[in-house]
Order: structure tokens, then sequence, then C-alpha cells
């Protein structure tokens, strides 16, 4: 379920960065791929370390790596790069937004099931 929504995200992200002109489409394309490699595993790991007492760690860990992509892409790469700020990084929210509601998904669709009497 996690892998078939992961790459239903990253397909819909590529293709609306796709949509886009010149250096916001180089741009965007690179948000979707940095978002997808970096916090494609961590919302795996979260999802498994579902009832374990590392879980509170895995989730700030994710939580705070969100806040570092954003900040990263916005503070160091795109002004590097000299690329437009306002379709990267609308494109890292949404694709962000989307990863943490695939996340929240999987688990209850995983931990919502009745046991049988």
């Amino acid at each position: 379920m996690y892998g078939s929504g992961l790459l239903l995200i990253g397909l819909g992200a590529a293709l609306m960065s796709w949509s886009l002109q010149g250096t916001n489409r180089t741009a965007a394309l690179i948000s979707v791929l940095v978002c997808l490699v970096i916090q494609g595993p961590l919302g795996w790991w979260l999802i498994r370390s579902v009832g374990t007492p590392r879980f509170l760690g895995v989730w700030v860990t994710g939580i705070l790596t969100r806040f570092v992509i954003l900040g990263g892409l916005a503070l160091v790469v795109f002004p590097a790069q000299r690329w437009p700020l306002s379709p990267g990084l609308l494109i890292v929210g949404g694709v962000l937004f989307a990863l943490l509601l695939l996340e929240g998904l999987a688990l209850w669709l995983e931990h919502s099931q009745v046991e049988p009497r």
C-alpha cells in the first residue's frame, strides 16, 4: 500500500513539474526527487516502527527531516542554482504533505482492522 502510494505521488508530482518551463521545471523535478528519495524511506520506517519503543524518535526524525528538506532547498540549493523559489517550494510542500497523508492512511489501513471473534 505504501509503495504504490509513493509511486502515485511521485508520478503526479513529476507530471505537474513537467508542465512547467525551463528552470522552473528543473527546480520542481529536483525537488520531487529529493522529497521522494529522503522522505519516502523515512515514512516506511515510521510505519514499521508503530508499537515499538522507537516510534516517537522515528516520528520526530521524520518531522524534522521535512523541515530540513524545505529549509535546505529554500535557503541553500535554490539560491545557489539561481532557481525561482515559488514553483519548486510549492511542489516540495505539496509532496511532503501528500507523503504525510500517505503515512497516516497506510497506518490507518494497517491498524484499523477489527479482529474477528
